[in-house]
């Protein structure tokens, strides 16, 4: 992996330990949304940055997929100690969080544009109504 891209994942991985990122809970804070629950999840689940990594029923793929490389159930005292077991896991925690925030970036940037919430590229069919900040 090129030090450039290794560095982008670094600094994504940051972000989202950090709770920063496009997370409705954190841009709530700024103004930037009406509503921080998960549009996924609903039932008062707030979008959070832990949320998304450890329990959102829309990343349930990406993070079994991720746990079977880790040999082990991710949450939140475990991360950064399977990080450092290796290059490896490194490497699988920190693609699956760029993963993750691009996702959640570009569907920022389309809610931006557009107006309202369009999920890209997800394995699950939209939110039932009511469950996003627009309904």
């Amino acid at each position: 992996m090129s030090g450039s891209k290794a560095a982008h994942r670094g600094d994504m991985a940051a972000q989202l330990i950090s709770g920063h990122g496009c997370f409705r809970s954190y841009l709530k804070r700024f103004g930037h949304e009406d509503a921080d629950d998960c549009p996924w999840c609903g039932g008062g689940r707030s979008e959070t940055a832990e949320h998304v990594l450890f329990s959102c029923v829309k990343y349930a793929r990406e993070r079994s997929s991720l746990e079977t490389v880790l040999g082990g159930r991710l949450n939140a005292d475990n991360l950064v100690p399977f990080m450092l077991q290796g290059e490896a896991e490194w490497q699988a925690v920190t693609a699956a969080i760029t993963t993750e925030l691009r996702r959640a970036e570009r569907a920022r940037r389309v809610h931006e544009t557009k107006g309202s919430i369009i999920y890209v590229d997800t394995y699950l069919p939209e939110p039932p109504i009511g469950r996003s900040s627009g309904q």
